[in-house]
């Protein structure tokens, strides 16, 4: 009886030995900013994968920590590859530099406040390498699991990216596969070569939305973005957000989303969305300043003095009647003469992507989802986007 069991258990043996043979090589980025805290988490469910370890590299990048993070991963996950970069130099050009220095076939963008399920990297990696796309991303829970964080992805018209589901505790509704507009950068496997070949996040966004914009970029170039449920994170949302400064964020908020559209729309369609964009990020600066237009208008009680006497009123006035604006309210300004200041660069990263053109506008404007999604609340923001839809004419260029 062993003999006849004996040819069943090599059959076996060469299955499991070619499968582990076959799988890939995998580098998992994981950027960090003093998040000490989270990191034994996040690399002890790493660790936990129902992924042949001889084939992963786990590298962490990290932005100039004071926390004792390097140190701690040093320690603690000895196996683990650290670049330790002497200061915060952003998401973007944090991921860039482990992409370029990763082994892998395949590179994969973790957040450090995140942990993952034992079978969160084969999906993702599968997805990928059987053609099915060209970057894959992951269903993404809260840390307990008991709603969603990203159930999938879109954009409104002026290029803000918003989390499907985000807080629904029906998590059964975001069980099924499909094509998004963006991955989610916290959470993201794509081949090396082509996340190089696209030239990686754009350095120029420092933080926020640029996965929007790279999501957005591969469409443009003719490659394709996957939601992949069976591969499932939680998360800490926005733990490392919470530690920055709120008006260096906004500027960031603000600012990025104008990258994007400028970089990634047809010229065509760019004209008729700008201006609109312009317009509303103007109105969303008055509604955070606070500022009312009352003491700037003339009325019958304006009085003119003239002379000497006029002058001196007038320099007076000057001193006495200033406003006071928070600097969350002058971060839009910033944001918007930064785009001004950077236009020329911006400008040739448009046209980059654009000579790499595969894929017209019109068979990726219906992924925004909800291109007309209202960022503020009154009513009359609605109404002035809807306005400025209709006259600019771009109301008729998605699919509703």
């Amino acid at each position: 009886m062993q003999s006849l069991d004996l040819p069943v258990i090599c059959v076996r043996f060469d299955v499991v030995m070619s499968q582990a043979v076959d799988k890939p090589e995998v580098s998992i980025i994981v950027l960090n900013l003093n998040g000490r805290k989270h990191l034994d988490g996040c690399f002890s469910s790493l660790e936990s994968m129902n992924y042949d370890r001889d084939r992963i590299e786990f590298i962490l990048v990290d932005n100039g920590s004071n926390d004792g993070s390097v140190e701690y991963m040093r320690y603690r996950f000895p196996g683990v590859k650290v670049i330790a970069n002497s200061r915060n130099l952003g998401f973007c050009v944090a991921c860039n530099l482990g992409a370029r220095a990763a082994r892998g076939e395949y590179v994969v963008f973790l957040n450090n406040d995140m942990r993952v399920d034992e079978n969160w990297l084969e999906p993702l990696i599968e997805a990928v390498r059987s053609g099915e796309t060209d970057c894959a991303t992951s269903l993404i829970l809260s840390w307990d699991g008991s709603c969603v964080n990203f159930g999938g992805a879109g954009a409104n018209f002026h290029g803000i990216g918003f989390q499907q589901g985000i807080n629904d505790p029906d998590v059964e509704k975001y069980k099924e596969r499909k094509q998004i507009l963006f991955a989610c950068g916290g959470s993201m496997a794509i081949r090396k070569d082509l996340f190089c070949r696209v030239n990686g996040f754009d350095d120029s966004f420092f933080a926020y939305f640029e996965d929007v914009d790279f999501g957005w970029r591969l469409w443009v170039m003719g490659y394709r973005v996957l939601f992949v449920p069976e591969s499932t994170a939680y998360h800490h949302h926005s733990a490392t957000s919470k530690l920055m400064d709120v008006h260096k964020l906004r500027v960031l908020h603000i600012r990025n989303p104008l990258y994007a559209i400028f970089k990634n729309y047809s010229y065509e369609n760019l004209m008729k969305v700008f201006p609109a964009a312009l317009m509303l990020t103007l109105k969303r600066t008055v509604y955070l300043t606070g500022i009312s237009d009352k003491s700037y208008l003339f009325n019958g009680k304006d009085v003119v003095f003239r002379g000497p006497v006029g002058e001196l009123i007038t320099k007076l006035r000057s001193k006495i009647f200033k406003e006071k604006v928070e600097k969350t309210g002058m971060a839009d300004i910033i944001a918007l003469n930064q785009f001004i200041d950077n236009f020329a660069g911006v400008m040739k990263r448009r046209e980059a992507i654009q000579s790499m053109r595969k894929r017209p506008d019109e068979e990726i404007l219906p992924l925004f989802k909800d291109p007309f999604w209202a960022v503020e609340q009154p009513a009359e923001y609605d109404e002035s986007l809807r306005l400025f839809a209709d006259f600019f004419g771009f109301s008729k260029i998605f699919d509703q």
